[in-house]
């Protein structure tokens, strides 16, 4: 201050916590198991956004890899693609409708 030098020291008990411990609060914890697990064919938004193409429509097949939606986040676009082969089933979403991180978009069956 007016070209000094100035040290600032924080008490023990008012230290920032640790980045890997703020991630590991009851708060934190609890939005990371919020709902029920996903099924294993399922596929969810990996990010809060908007759903702005639908690449399959329920009843068609989709090959691992092939393009399944596409998300926009943060004036990005973000496709989302098959994680494995299988008939889509349970479309959840349609164009324009905005979804949660981990919100199940549709299932992809065996």
């Amino acid at each position: 201050m007016d070209g000094r030098r100035v040290q600032i020291v924080m008490p023990a008990g008012l230290a920032a916590p640790s980045p890997q411990r703020a991630l590991t609060g009851p708060r934190h914890r609890a939005a990371r198991t919020r709902g029920a697990p996903a099924a294993e064919g399922a596929v969810v938004s990996p990010m809060k956004g908007t759903i702005v193409k639908i690449a399959k429509e329920d009843g068609e097949m989709a090959e691992e890899g092939e393009l399944l939606f596409v998300l926009e986040a943060m004036k990005m676009e973000q496709p989302l693609f098959a994680h494995r082969a299988g008939r889509v089933a349970g479309l959840a979403v349609q164009v324009g409708q905005a979804v949660a991180n981990g919100e199940v978009l549709c299932t992809l069956d065996a």
